[in-house]
């Protein structure tokens, strides 16, 4: 049971790490500052983003870098309310709900995420200027199906803002989610308390994270750096990404594990007292000239039908179990085949070995002996 759950979780793990993400995750460093804690006031915070950022992108070997209000798949998050301008929802409506995040106007091209309409941020979009943002697919589907969303105006957080750009979908807080609307603004309107910079790279990771920390230190030496890692990192240690598939696995492998241990001990101190007690039996059949592949032969089959009847109860017990799972997993159904014809193969071999061993003792019994004791 336990070993088939452990499998579903892999095979959870393995669809988990097929999903298009909405951004190309390989080659990005992030780290996180939290510069409000310092009492940076607004100017200050995109004053210290900004030349923190510059520095990063003169490092060698850095392609781009970019800042995000909070990095996808994060366990900080924010989102409310958003409604097309002047057409706010009527009293006990349920508002479409989306995501929101300040970034960086370079942020798409260091993620690498797409715009299918419209255009990116630039020098245009500054604090004094007509206040922008950028939606994804599913945000522009929702209000204006079928129609352009570009010029269109939004409520969000309570300012008006106009759509100058349309970004591909994507995911932003788990990897398992349904398509969700989100909201980007420009940071130079939106500086906000806490950031997380994404760097794009051709280096060595830790090499690049340890020129990050230098360039922080030098920039501003005040503002505590954190979370310095890369994006696989990331995915791994987020509960939005790949950890809730990784503990799954894993717990659930270690005791499995230990039980296939326990089984295959147990099983060879059954076949082994079996062996032991039929030591004559077996030494006077091959006095009379039985093969001793036939004595092997015997003892594995008797084997083997115990462990099939303790796998087909196994296979029962794990199907019940597995529903209960079906939540928490991505893709695969609770009664995988592939993952219980491979833990019953996995059971079978373990058996046939333990059983083998102590069949061994039974092939080398000397007949003259066990005739000397009948």
């Amino acid at each position: 049971m336990l070993l088939v759950s452990g499998g579903l979780f892999l095979r959870s793990l393995d669809r988990a790490r097929q999903i298009e993400l909405g951004f190309e995750p390989d080659g990005l460093v992030l780290a996180s500052a939290i510069p409000a804690e310092n009492g940076y006031d607004r100017a200050q915070r995109l004053d210290l983003y900004s030349r923190a950022r510059d520095r990063i992108r003169a490092l060698p070997g850095v392609e781009q870098a970019a800042w995000i209000q909070w990095a996808p798949l994060a366990t900080v998050s924010e989102g409310g309310p958003v409604w097309i301008d002047g057409q706010p929802p009527r009293t006990g409506e349920q508002a479409f709900s989306a995501m929101w995040a300040s970034v960086d106007a370079d942020y798409f091209a260091t993620t690498r995420i797409s715009l299918v309409d419209g255009r990116s941020f630039d020098g245009r979009d500054i604090d004094t200027g007509k206040q922008v943002a950028i939606v994804n697919q599913t945000v522009a589907r929702h209000f204006w199906p079928n129609q352009s969303a570009i010029g269109r105006s939004l409520v969000v957080r309570g300012q008006r803002v106009e759509i100058v750009g349309v970004a591909r979908d994507g995911k932003y807080l788990f990897i398992w989610e349904s398509p969700r609307g989100m909201v980007y603004r420009p940071m130079a309107q939106e500086p906000t308390d806490r950031a997380t910079l994404l760097v794009r790279s051709n280096r060595d990771p830790s090499g690049l994270m340890a020129d990050l920390q230098g360039v922080f230190r030098e920039v501003d030496p005040v503002v505590r750096i954190f979370d310095i890692r890369t994006m696989g990192e990331h995915l791994v240690r987020e509960g939005g990404g790949f950890l809730a598939f990784e503990l799954g696995a894993m717990f659930t492998g270690i005791f499995g594990i230990a039980g296939v241990l326990l089984a295959g001990i147990g099983l060879y101190g059954m076949i082994a007292g079996g062996v032991a007690q039929r030591t004559q039996e077996f030494g006077v059949r091959i006095a009379l000239g039985a093969k001793r592949r036939s004595i092997l032969r015997d003892v594995l089959g008797r084997a083997v039908r115990l462990a099939s009847i303790g796998i087909a109860g196994g296979a029962l017990l794990a199907a019940f179990a597995a529903r209960g799972l079906r939540t928490l997993l991505l893709d695969v159904s609770p009664f995988d085949p592939v993952t219980y014809l491979v833990v019953s193969l996995l059971l079978v071999g373990v058996c046939l070995l333990a059983a083998f061993i102590a069949a061994r003792r039974a092939t080398r019994v000397d007949p003259i002996v066990a005739l000397r004791a009948e």
